[in-house]
């Protein structure tokens, strides 16, 4: 697929969307720009050149235009391929902000992740409330120290939706319910970062698909970076600090690189 199809694709996809924000019709705008004038300068005006040159007509001015049509291309090509990586990035981002409805339309990406329950190891069959939590919070620790995000509880890696009736009956002897869900989830927030990080950044929803419920959590891009407590094979745990690359949260355990990433993203911070 060629550059300009690319951006004719991504301003139909943008002027289809449900969205009346400023910040789409500028990039639709941009998509245009780029559609309609991607060589501003004119074969005619090379002609016209080339009729006054000096140099014998169809040698100078034709290879010049040639020649600069070629650079003009390149560049062009170079700058729409970065407008279309912010553009993709920017619409994702302003994804996370629709009804979950047109969430679930889309796969996993940076600022989409599914995990299947809060407390019940489905692949061990057993309750693993700590482990099952820090998986979560590991995530929401990545959007925060990215560019936020949502996390959907209930539904597998491949968008099937399970629902959170397995994790209610861990609570109450089996007779649990969304508030004691929501109550634990809120718990483990607070303990791993903060009742103010909990308040701010942090809106969680139970939005339905059928007859069952899924956990939508909607996290903010955080002012400050935050580590978690992960525990290793041995139940011994240790500080990490995630990111959000592409559709997984990744450790960075460089030291160089982690004081690079602070400096980048949290330049006020000290």
């Amino acid at each position: 697929m060629n550059f300009l199809t690319e951006v004719e694709n991504l301003s139909s996809l943008l002027k289809n969307t449900s969205l009346n924000d400023n910040d789409l019709k500028e990039l639709i705008q941009k998509c245009q720009h780029f559609t309609n004038s991607f060589f501003p300068i004119g074969h005619d005006i090379f002609r016209q050149l080339n009729d006054i040159s000096i140099e014998p007509k169809g040698s100078y001015f034709p290879e010049m235009y040639q020649k600069l049509k070629t650079e003009s291309l390149k560049a062009s090509i170079q700058s729409i391929n970065r407008f279309l990586a912010k553009s993709k990035d920017e619409f994702e981002r302003l994804l996370i902000e629709k009804p979950f409805e047109e969430i679930i339309k889309n796969e996993e990406s940076q600022f989409l992740e599914f995990k299947s329950t809060l407390c019940w190891d489905a692949k061990n069959s057993k309750v693993d409330k700590k482990i099952m939590g820090e998986i979560i919070m590991k995530s929401i620790s990545a959007f925060s120290n990215s560019e936020g995000g949502v996390l959907l509880i209930g539904i597998k890696d491949d968008k099937k939706i399970l629902g959170l009736a397995s994790d209610y009956k861990i609570f109450k002897n089996g007779d649990g319910n969304r508030d004691d869900f929501e109550l634990h989830l809120t718990s483990l927030i607070i303990n791993n970062f903060s009742k103010t990080f909990a308040k701010d950044n942090i809106s969680i929803e139970f939005p339905t698909v059928g007859s069952k419920e899924i956990c939508l959590i909607r996290i903010k891009k955080g002012e400050i970076p935050f580590t978690v407590k992960i525990s290793d094979k041995s139940g011994q745990t240790k500080e990490k600090f995630f990111i959000r690359v592409n559709n997984s949260s990744r450790e960075i355990d460089n030291l160089l690189e982690f004081a690079r990433y602070i400096k980048l993203k949290f330049p006020g911070w000290n």
